[in-house]
């Protein structure tokens, strides 16, 4: 396991993603404000997926239900041979710029926006997520915590 502090820059979350998926070898990315089950880190040892996304709850109204979020980065593991079949995914997500939004090409605020539309694709080269466990996501919105009051804090 490695620890990487991506917060000096907007960017610096996407170079790393790019650089890790350069060196096409299986990874898994836990975001700062993701709590990690063991399950969800058996499934992401395990599961023989490409690539595979624990989702979590995101934000919302405070009304109802917070929406499940399955197609964000916070924990998702990409697989070799993904990266082999694809190799400039991350190049090319980094790359798009976003007609009418203020996020420039290479954010981390876009990117796993940018990389599921790159890893959707079309026809031979279209990739689904394989949808894992939910994990829990410790955000803080103006309403409180993103879990829902399953932590301390909320």
């Amino acid at each position: 396991m490695e620890w990487w502090d991506v917060g000096g820059s907007l960017f610096a979350y996407s170079q790393l993603v790019e650089r890790l998926w350069k060196e096409q070898e299986s990874f898994l990315i836990v975001e700062h404000d993701v709590e990690l089950s063991l399950r969800a880190l058996r499934q992401a040892r395990h599961c023989p997926c490409e690539w595979g996304v624990s989702p979590y709850r995101g934000p919302w109204d405070g009304v109802g239900t917070p929406p499940l979020l399955d197609k964000s980065l916070g924990c998702t593991r990409f697989s070799a041979s993904l990266m082999k079949s694809l190799p400039d995914a991350v190049v090319e997500a980094n790359r798009i710029d976003d007609a009418g939004t203020v996020v420039p090409p290479g954010s981390w605020q876009r990117l796993d926006c940018r990389l599921y539309s790159i890893l959707r694709g079309v026809g031979e080269n279209m990739h689904t997520p394989h949808i894992h466990d939910e994990v829990l996501h410790h955000h803080k919105f103006g309403y409180g915590c993103s879990c829902g009051g399953k932590c301390e804090e909320s």
